[in-house]
Parts: structure tokens; sequence; C-alpha cells
């Protein structure tokens, strides 16, 4: 026998909205909601979406990178409570709202906090959430849209998470404040430790790359379906 309190993955759901256009309705938490209600759908509850959507006693936001930092900032305004925004959509009422600190350990840590919970019979049903609307903010902006994305649903949720930069002072001082610019010493430390030399390296990386593109272009979620190869062990084209 399984014990009751196992916790389960019980659905999951995703969105890549490549033609919608930006509208005051499409803010982030409205998209939350909506992939939420993908996961939802995808639980297979017989009580149906909404009425398993009610029974949600646990709501957790990763935060949006327009709350991370002004370069990120949007003009558009913002919500003051995402975890309850996304809640009151699902007519849910949860007992925890969480909104987290940037880090890309935080989908995994709510994962292992949530099993932990669920485990120990402190929580039923969690939600863990988030969206980005980057292309949609870009493409708002050139357009000249008014978009009006400020929403104050009351309360303040709790925020977990390490919000410390995830940079030194010492890296901030040689403009390394973002993880794109750690890629190219990462990526060299590993064709060093390789034993590789820089056109073996990104020959390499360009046959791998091949296989990673080829899984994307067949994937109707993936923002980028090039296809790209590798036509003479050198540089890569689109399929």
């Amino acid at each position: 026998m399984i014990d009751p309190r196992t916790p389960i993955l019980v659905g999951c759901g995703q969105i890549t909205d490549f033609a919608g256009k930006a509208s005051s309705e499409r803010s982030q938490v409205a998209f939350c909601a909506e992939v939420a209600r993908v996961a939802l759908g995808d639980a297979g509850a017989s009580i149906g979406v909404e009425a398993l959507g009610r029974k949600i006693d646990a709501v957790a936001v990763l935060e949006f990178f327009s709350d991370v930092s002004p370069r990120f900032a949007s003009p558009f305004g913002r919500c003051s409570n995402p975890p309850k925004s996304v809640a009151n959509r699902l007519n849910a009422a949860p007992r925890q709202l969480l909104y987290t600190h940037s880090g890309g350990n935080m989908p995994q840590y709510l994962v292992n906090r949530f099993s932990e919970e669920i485990a120990n019979g402190e929580t039923e049903l969690a939600l863990i959430c988030g969206a980005e609307l980057l292309r949609s903010t870009q493409n708002a902006r050139k357009a000249g849209l008014k978009i009006d994305w400020n929403e104050d649903p009351g309360g303040e949720p709790s925020r977990i998470g390490d919000k410390r930069f995830g940079f030194s002072d010492e890296e901030a001082r040689h403009e390394l404040r973002a993880a794109i610019h750690f890629y190219p010493l990462l990526e060299n430390a590993i064709r060093g430790g390789l034993k590789r030399d820089v056109g073996s390296h990104m020959t390499a990386m360009g046959r791998l790359f091949e296989r990673l593109a080829a899984v994307a272009k067949a994937n109707p979620l993936a923002t980028r379906r090039e296809g790209y190869i590798i036509p003479s062990g050198r540089g890569g084209v689109p399929r």
C-alpha cells in the first residue's frame, strides 16, 4: 500500500504565446492562472478543473523578472501580491501565499518544500507557477500601447528564498552581474579541461546543439525552432 501522504506531481502545464497581442487583460498573473488551469486539467480530476482549483491550499509564484531588476522593469505596472491574484482567478483560498526571491534553484526548492509539507500533513494541494512577458512588454512598448498591469488584490505575500544578489562586489566591479556573463568563462574552463583548442571545441559544441535544435524544432512550445545543422564541421545554418 502507498502511504496516502506520499507527495505526487499530479499535473503540469506550459504556455508559449507567439502571436498573442499584449493587453491589460494578459498580465503576468493572468498567464499564471491560465497555465495553472492547464495543469489542473492535466491532473485529470473527475471533479473538474474549477472544483480542483478551489482545493488549492498553497500558491507559490516565482519572482517575475520585472520585479528583480530595473533592467527588466515594466512600464505598465506590477501586481502587489502575485500569488493572491492567481488564487483569486482560480477561486481558491489558500492558507499559504508565497512569492519567491530570484534564483534558478527556487522551482526545485518549492517542489521539495511542498513535498515535505504534504508528507507531514501540512498541505494538501500546492500550486507552483511563474510567467514572463518580456517579448510582450517589448512589443507593447514599441507599439506605444496603453496597457495597465497594475493590480492590488490586498495583503502581502510571504517572501521566501535568498534576497541577496547572485554576484559579489568583486564580480560586479568586472560587470559580471548576470548569468549570461559567466557562460563564456565556464565554457572556456570546460574547453581547457577537455584539452581542446577553440576550433575543435566549437565544432563539438555545434554537434551537441545540432541535436538539441532538432528536439526544439519538433516542440511546439519551443521559442526557437529553426533546427540548426552543421554543414561542414563548422558554424551552423537553419535547416
